[in-house]
Protein backbone atom coordinates (compact mmCIF):
# COMPACT_ATOMS: atom_id res chain seq x y z
CA UNK A 1 0.00 0.00 0.00
CA UNK A 2 1.18 3.65 -0.76
CA UNK A 3 1.45 6.45 1.67
CA UNK A 4 -0.55 8.54 -0.69
CA UNK A 5 -3.44 5.43 -0.12
CA UNK A 6 -2.92 5.77 3.89
CA UNK A 7 -3.58 9.35 3.41
CA UNK A 8 -6.60 9.34 1.59
CA UNK A 9 -7.97 7.15 4.29
CA UNK A 10 -6.75 8.73 7.34
CA UNK A 11 -8.23 12.42 5.49
CA UNK A 12 -11.87 10.38 5.50
CA UNK A 13 -11.86 9.68 9.63
CA UNK A 14 -13.21 12.38 11.07
CA UNK A 15 -10.42 14.61 13.09
CA UNK A 16 -11.57 13.26 16.84
CA UNK A 17 -10.00 9.79 15.54
CA UNK A 18 -6.92 11.36 14.52
CA UNK A 19 -5.25 11.07 18.46
CA UNK A 20 -6.08 7.31 17.98
CA UNK A 21 -4.82 6.66 14.39
CA UNK A 22 -1.24 8.43 16.01
CA UNK A 23 -0.99 6.18 18.40
CA UNK A 24 -1.68 3.14 16.36
CA UNK A 25 1.12 4.49 14.03
CA UNK A 26 3.39 5.13 17.28
CA UNK A 27 2.68 1.13 18.28
CA UNK A 28 3.76 0.03 14.59
CA UNK A 29 6.73 1.89 14.85
CA UNK A 30 7.52 0.39 18.25
CA UNK A 31 6.99 -3.30 17.02
CA UNK A 32 9.12 -2.80 13.76
CA UNK A 33 11.97 -1.44 15.98
CA UNK A 34 11.71 -4.38 18.51
CA UNK A 35 11.33 -6.79 16.22
CA UNK A 36 14.83 -5.23 14.04
CA UNK A 37 15.94 -4.94 16.76
CA UNK A 38 15.76 -8.40 18.10
CA UNK A 39 16.79 -10.20 14.79
CA UNK A 40 20.16 -7.90 14.88
CA UNK A 41 20.36 -9.64 18.36
CA UNK A 42 19.50 -13.07 17.31
CA UNK A 43 22.56 -12.33 14.61
CA UNK A 44 25.31 -11.24 16.81
CA UNK A 45 24.26 -14.36 18.80
CA UNK A 46 24.23 -16.77 15.65
CA UNK A 47 27.91 -15.39 14.89
CA UNK A 48 29.48 -15.14 18.10
CA UNK A 49 28.27 -19.11 18.29
CA UNK A 50 30.30 -19.60 15.04
CA UNK A 51 33.15 -17.97 16.35
CA UNK A 52 33.05 -20.11 19.52
CA UNK A 53 32.85 -23.16 17.60
CA UNK A 54 35.69 -22.70 15.09
CA UNK A 55 38.13 -21.58 18.33
CA UNK A 56 36.86 -24.58 19.94
CA UNK A 57 37.97 -26.56 16.61
CA UNK A 58 41.29 -25.37 16.12
CA UNK A 59 42.20 -25.52 20.15
CA UNK A 60 40.97 -29.11 20.04
CA UNK A 61 38.06 -28.45 22.19
CA UNK A 62 36.01 -31.53 22.65
CA UNK A 63 32.52 -31.50 24.25
CA UNK A 64 33.48 -33.08 27.38
CA UNK A 65 35.96 -30.53 28.14
CA UNK A 66 32.98 -28.26 27.71
CA UNK A 67 30.89 -30.26 29.99
CA UNK A 68 34.10 -30.54 32.77
CA UNK A 69 34.48 -26.76 32.18
CA UNK A 70 30.27 -25.96 33.28
CA UNK A 71 30.31 -28.63 35.78
CA UNK A 72 33.55 -26.99 37.42
CA UNK A 73 31.94 -23.36 37.25
CA UNK A 74 28.42 -24.44 38.49
CA UNK A 75 30.04 -26.35 41.54
CA UNK A 76 31.98 -23.46 42.39
CA UNK A 77 28.90 -20.91 42.26
CA UNK A 78 26.98 -23.44 44.43
CA UNK A 79 29.97 -23.76 47.22
CA UNK A 80 29.57 -19.53 47.54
Amino acid sequence: MSYETVLEKVKTVPESCLDEISEFIDYIIFRYKEKYNNQSKVKEFNLLCEETQSWAKENNVTDADIKAAIKTVRAEKNSK
